[in-house]
């Protein structure tokens, strides 16, 4: 069984590129019912495994990065449905999407876990 997680506890980072530089822009956290839903998952996995029924196998860290270079862009990244709100530097993001040669990107930490059946 591979489980693909995404740390609840971290935010996603948002950095405002600019020609070579990359700058710190804020974060955007997921919303109270997703990160709820992860942490109940997690229990139940927990759970399986304390119950001898699965193994922890193999796990893996990576990070998801996305790029946007319009405003449609990156407001149809806000709209989404697990997003649960901002702290960012919003006049650096919507100044970064102005230009065409800026843009902003989004880091966020994933991990999967392999379990083998017991």
């Amino acid at each position: 069984m591979l489980i693909n997680l995404q740390p609840y506890a971290q935010p996603i980072r948002i950095e405002v590129h600019q020609a070579a530089a990359a700058h710190e822009a804020g974060v955007v956290f997921e919303n109270e019912e997703k990160r709820e839903d992860m942490r109940s998952s997690l229990r139940e996995v927990k759970q399986a495994v304390a119950d001898g029924l699965f193994a922890l196998k193999r796990e893996i860290h990576w990070q998801l990065e996305m790029r946007y270079r319009t405003r449609d862009e990156w407001d149809e990244f806000l709209e989404r449905p697990s997003h649960g709100g901002i702290e960012a530097d919003e006049e650096a993001i919507h100044a970064a999407l102005a230009r065409p040669r800026d843009s902003v990107l989004t880091i966020e930490d994933d991990s999967a876990r392999l379990y083998e059946r017991l």
